[in-house]
Order: C-alpha cells, then structure tokens, then sequence
C-alpha cells in the first residue's frame, strides 16, 4: 500500500484518487494508515516529494 501511494504521490495525483485507487471510502483513514507506516501525513509527505 504505502509504496503505491508513493508512486501516485509522484506522479501527482490528488490524495483523494489516491486513497480511493487503494480501496479506502473515507480519506481520513487512508491518512491514518499513511502516517502509521511512514511516520509523516499524506500531504506532508506529497509536498515534501514535490519540492
């Protein structure tokens, strides 16, 4: 799960296609799952790639 994340956070994607793409109904569950295994929130992590 996380490294497709990534892949679509490179590639640009909106956290919202993303959390959907990876089967979770509610974003804020996704964040969650995200921040648990990489220790930085989804949008955190997004713009730190982004830079």
């Amino acid at each position: 799960m996380f490294s497709v994340a990534c892949e679509l956070m490179e590639e640009g994607h909106t956290l919202t296609y993303i959390s959907s793409q990876l089967g979770y109904t509610n974003i804020s569950h996704f964040s969650r799952a995200f921040k648990r295994v990489s220790g930085l929130t989804p949008k955190i992590y997004q713009r730190s790639i982004l830079d």
